[in-house]
């Protein structure tokens, strides 16, 4: 995607699947960016992988899905990611 991104960014999308949606999760990669460059009237990510290693993964799959949601990365991390790795927002239990 990354190489053909300007001419991808020419084309009026309906919509975007991503399939295999975690090769997005960080947000720094040529892929990642190259994706979330992308218009669409929809925006659909699949994947079989959850966001098991960190949180923070979870903000560039987002950010495809619905851009600036969850504000920009410095954003996330200050509302979100560090409250969370603090213990102040609940994450899930493993029983």
């Amino acid at each position: 995607m990354h190489r053909d991104r300007d001419l991808l960014k020419e084309i009026a999308w309906s919509g975007i699947i991503l399939d295999e949606a975690q090769n997005i999760k960080n947000p720094d990669t040529r892929q990642s960016r190259a994706a979330r460059s992308l218009t669409a009237d929809y925006r659909i990510a699949l994947t079989g992988t959850p966001v098991e290693n960190n949180v923070g993964e979870l903000w560039s799959i987002m950010d495809f899905l619905n851009p600036g949601f969850l504000g920009n990365q410095t954003e996330f991390r200050r509302r979100f990611l560090l409250p969370f790795r603090k213990g102040l927002i609940p994450g899930p239990r493993c029983n």
